[in-house]
């Protein structure tokens, strides 16, 4: 018996529903056929290896496209190095037809390794771009430089080229005054005010108005502003600079009683008095005052001469704020790499604002600079190399592989999709992915989910096959974390099984400062430590920073990704990133910082608006990720995950499983 793939010379002839039974009655022979060799397939490398029957149906599937869903810690790379292994020793297809992706060079060290050095299999692994690469210089004979850091390209534009033409030098000051008005960072003005304004001791919140008084005055006259406060007074102080000049301001709320309005007075009349013997500049405003024509009015009568900037002294001090002028380059190189990811569309100005068309107008003119710099070097930047050698692709050019196999499927994105598209067609190839759509978190770069969940609707006749079987977690913890996960609308549904059990896997502990935090942390590395002091500890946060508060202490010693806690300096210590953890496992793992917030878990960090004018997230769709990226912390843990948990303000997904009795207090 064969197996019916779309190649077969009666395919067209038999129904689905019989070719479906054809093929499982297939597979029920070949798993009986193969035991012997799939008991024995990884000996050689690793005994204790033993596919299941999940993982034997995947490897002996022969259809066109074929699609794996498998579980955190089901075996996914064991099932791919099997599947080649299989199709060069019982197929007998020639290993140099076969390829291999995966998404980064440490997944492909991997598979290279198992493949190549542990079997001994001339098989090509590599990531996307390598392949594309390896393909363009073979069917152009173009041996292309690329372009590794182009961010450098668009500082270039920004510092060297824009001076030279005010109407990009307009169009960028209105862009980056808007920009950073948005993001509430622009010379700390907004930080300084929600931080620094307290009334009768209290943080009072300031209404917009008065936010944006402080901005709009310092973006228009390029002051630097610095706030400070007074406790136990109603009102705050700041400094402005204004060029070589520095002016002392007290804002004065309403006064509401005659004692203040007297307090008040006093305190001006000694200011005034007391700037004025050292020369110096003073005004009080009040609330509810206009600050540029009290500022203005102030100025006349000192003899000082106000004049707005010009668009060069605007476009120079907002370039000499260095911090945010690179995170303003790297805001421009991100749409630039997402836009060519996503097809170089024309974005459409159609119900766009009046500033999003700006940034568009804008965006249109650092791309024609960049594409220029890139020819006038014969380059190509990463995504280029993707782009080009999907539309020079043909059949004429390159021995193309009969089989094509992805790895980490789940983060595709539309340029990847069409390269393999383009790819398997023109090779009639063979593609089987292996992925898992709870574990996709790399919507922020590009991937789109519904090309995983979607899979069979784009490619007809396709096969998909699902591993349940996880070697990594307790039956408890893939109970809660699927459970958690499939909150989800749209997520492909799995019931994930493990032979092992522990009854409580997840365990929360609570702080209500960094002092509580530290000490917290320094308990479970004792819990654990006591335990099995060899255990594989995996720290993980949602941002970097999030690990600053363990160089504060003197206890800790970080060097890159390892951390020493010195009362245990033999504990294998790792902190990561949750994006950095994905397909890691430890013993033991501790996520920090499950607080309610902008950086908190889930990050309620609003979606950065130009960015989004080519990706169209909402704050629901990333919330979604956020689940998603909180399943992928829970599941990196081979025995216990730990949570260290705000108690004033504790993150939502933690009141979810609270409420659900899924976890318990250590």
């Amino acid at each position: 018996m064969r197996y019916l793939g779309k190649r077969e010379a009666n395919y067209y002839d038999v129904k689905e529903e019989d070719r479906i039974i054809h093929n499982n009655l297939y597979l029920d022979r070949a798993l009986l056929k193969y035991k012997e060799y799939f008991d024995r397939l990884f000996n050689e490398v690793d005994p204790v290896i033993c596919l299941d029957e999940e993982q034997r149906r995947a490897i002996l599937i022969d259809e066109d496209y074929e699609i794996v869903v498998a579980g955190a810690g089901s075996g996914k790379t064991t099932t791919m190095v099997g599947k080649v292994k299989f199709l060069v020793e019982c197929l007998h297809v020639e290993p140099e037809s076969i390829l291999l992706i995966s998404y980064t060079n440490k997944a492909v060290e991997e598979l290279h390794h198992h493949l190549c050095d542990c079997f001994k299999l001339s098989i090509e692994v590599g990531t996307f771009h390598h392949v594309a690469l390896k393909i363009l210089k073979e069917i152009t004979n173009i041996n292309y430089q690329i372009e590794a850091d182009g961010i450098n390209i668009i500082s270039h534009f920004i510092y060297k080229y824009l001076p030279e033409h005010p109407t990009l030098c307009k169009l960028f000051n209105q862009i980056f005054a808007d920009y950073f008005h948005y993001s509430a960072k622009y010379m700390r003005v907004l930080e300084g005010i929600k931080e620094y304004v307290y009334s009768g001791g209290n943080a009072r919140i300031v209404v917009d108005q008065e936010i944006d008084m402080w901005y709009n005055f310092a973006e228009k006259y390029q002051c630097k502003l610095n706030f400070n406060v007074r406790f136990e007074e109603k009102f705050y102080f700041c400094s402005l600079q204004y060029h070589e000049m520095i002016f002392y301001i007290d804002y004065f709320q309403q006064q509401v009683s005659l004692w203040e309005k007297i307090r008040n007075y006093h305190h001006i009349y000694t200011k005034t008095k007391f700037h004025k013997q050292h020369h110096s500049y003073y005004f009080a405003l009040y609330q509810g005052d206009q600050l540029e024509d009290t500022f203005l009015s102030y100025c006349k009568t000192q003899g000082i001469s106000i004049q707005p900037p010009t668009i060069l002294s605007t476009f120079l001090s907002y370039t000499s704020e260095f911090a945010l002028c690179q995170s303003f380059i790297s805001l421009i190189y991100n749409f630039l790499m997402l836009w060519k990811k996503e097809g170089k569309k024309k974005i459409s100005r159609y119900n766009k604002t009046a500033d999003e068309c700006v940034f568009l107008d804008f965006m249109d003119k650092v791309a024609s600079y960049y594409q220029q710099q890139l020819d006038k070097k014969y380059a190509l930047d990463f995504e280029d190399v993707i782009q080009q050698c999907t539309v020079k692709m043909n059949r004429k050019n390159y021995k193309f592989p009969s089989y094509v196999l992805v790895d980490e499927y789940q983060d595709i994105s539309e340029d990847r999709f069409r390269f393999l598209k383009r790819l398997c067609q023109l090779g009639n190839a063979k593609l089987i992915v292996v992925g898992d759509d709870w574990q996709s978190i790399y919507r922020f770069s590009g991937s789109h989910i519904n090309l995983f969940t979607s899979f069979q609707k784009q490619f007809k006749y396709s096969r998909c096959i699902s591993i349940t079987k996880t070697y990594r977690n307790s039956q408890q913890l893939i109970d809660i974390s699927g459970n958690f996960v499939m909150k989800n609308p749209k997520q492909l549904k799995k019931k994930l099984t493990s032979s092992k059990n522990i009854s409580h896997p997840i365990y929360y502990s609570n702080y209500k400062n960094i002092k509580e935090k530290k000490k917290c942390l320094k308990n479970i590395l004792k819990h654990i430590y006591d335990s099995n002091p060899k255990d594989r500890v995996l720290i993980l946060s949602r941002f970097h920073f999030d690990f600053h508060f363990l160089k504060e202490d003197k206890m800790f010693e970080m060097n890159k990704d390892k951390l020493v806690y010195k009362p245990y300096p033999s504990l294998s210590i790792t902190c990561l990133t949750i994006h950095a953890s994905k397909g890691l496992g430890f013993d033991q793992v501790i996520l920090l910082n499950n607080e309610e917030g902008e950086y908190g878990f889930p990050s309620l960090k609003e979606i950065d608006p130009y960015l989004n004018l080519l990706q169209n997230i909402t704050q629901q769709d990333s919330l979604l990720e956020e689940r998603r990226l909180f399943y992928v912390a829970l599941t990196r843990t081979k025995k216990h995950v730990y949570l260290l948990v705000s108690r004033d303000h504790p993150s939502i997904f933690v009141k979810e499983l609270k409420k659900e009795k899924s976890i318990i207090p250590l």
